[in-house]
């Protein structure tokens, strides 16, 4: 990977969202950036695979759009990855890691990442892989391509689950979280389905909040 750049240039004033490319030496990525200015802290954001509803950039029940918002008026970027070969577990870690890249060349020190069933897993994946990340948070997770979570810690794992999702059941999360080592949080939702459809304002300020721990802390205050 080789200096990864956001274009258009979002340096300065830039809209509160902006479609964006991250040139790399395998291809462009497409996201969508909502950036704070000055800030030190972001949020990458992940999907489903592409043929899942909403699996790209707007993430379960548009969730991702609406955490976006609030994280950027908390003084925190957010930016929404949409992968390049969705499916294909170590090209959309490269995405991720891009992104990340990205973000430290204007100015971030820290990242949190955020992934919805498939996207859990390359969220997890990254985590393992980069140290500026503190936190990885996921939504719905698939077992597949989660074989590394007990090499997370001490990176924050927080796994968001419906007890009644037809398509990841919880027993994936049950299962990561016995794997995983600490610092970890289970969130099972009663009843919620695969985009925690029912919770869609629960997981929002569960997400925001613990977001917002990781992310304002000065990174003496954190140790990290």
């Amino acid at each position: 990977m080789k200096n990864p750049i956001f274009y258009p240039e979002t340096n300065g004033h830039p809209p509160l969202m902006a479609e964006v490319e991250i040139h790399t030496l395998q291809g462009v990525i497409k996201g969508l950036l909502h950036k704070a200015e000055d800030a030190r802290g972001a949020m990458i954001m992940v999907g489903d695979t592409s043929s899942e509803p909403g699996g790209g950039l707007d993430g379960p029940a548009g969730l991702y759009e609406a955490l976006a918002i609030r994280l950027q008026k908390a003084g925190i970027t957010a930016l929404r990855i949409d992968y390049r070969m969705p499916n294909d577990l170590s090209e959309c870690v490269y995405d991720v890691l891009a992104g990340i890249e990205a973000l430290r060349q204007q100015g971030v020190e820290r990242v949190t990442l955020l992934g919805w069933s498939f996207g859990g897993a390359v969220a997890i994946t990254t985590g393992v892989a980069s140290n500026f990340v503190v936190g990885v948070a996921t939504i719905a997770c698939q077992n597949f391509g989660t074989e590394l979570a007990s090499d997370l810690s001490p990176t924050s794992l927080l796994l968001l689950h419906g007890t009644d999702d037809q398509t990841t059941p919880d027993q994936c999360s049950r299962d990561l979280y016995v794997r995983a080592r600490e610092p970890k949080e289970l969130v099972l939702y009663p009843g919620g389905d695969h985009s925690l459809t029912e919770y869609t304002d629960a997981a929002l300020e569960k997400l925001y909040a613990w977001s917002k721990k990781l992310l304002l802390l000065s990174a003496r205050a954190s140790g990290r």
